[in-house]
């Protein structure tokens, strides 16, 4: 009986990795990442001021406390855990291709606005301040 207990299971098993994978890389693609991987991928290792458990969001997806952020002199760094990096390779983004639009302060954290090839991210207003000006749009 436990043998027909485990082979009931045994599909769901199987279709889990499957329907995680898909489900990252579309994401990947509604959010913009994909987009921003294009041109943006990057096999550097981010500088030892990484800070993982970071909350973002790019296009209109919402990246809840799964991203690792860093800036310094060569760019803004973004990275997910490897759970779900599939479809997610690490992005480096030079200060010149960075648009900040707006930095919004909130109760317990600053959110910065950012604009990169025409996909808005939003991170924490920390990784950005004092790095780039304002745009005046």
């Amino acid at each position: 009986m436990q043998f027909l207990a485990i082979l009931a299971f045994l599909p769901l098993l199987l279709l889990l990795p499957i329907f995680w994978c898909f489900v990252s890389v579309l994401l990947a693609k509604l959010g913009g990442w994909e987009r921003l991987a294009s041109k943006y991928a990057t096999d550097v290792d981010p500088p030892n001021s990484v800070k993982s458990f970071q909350t973002g969001r790019l296009g209109y997806v919402n990246y809840s406390s799964c991203l690792r952020i860093a800036a310094d002199d060569t760019g803004l760094h973004l990275s997910v855990w490897i759970p779900f990096r599939i479809g997610h390779p690490a992005l480096l983004f030079p200060w010149d291709c960075v648009c900040v639009k707006s930095t919004d302060d909130g109760l317990l954290r600053s959110m910065a606005h950012l604009v990169i090839d025409e996909v808005d991210v939003r991170i924490p207003g920390k990784f950005v301040a004092d790095r780039l000006p304002q745009s005046s749009e």
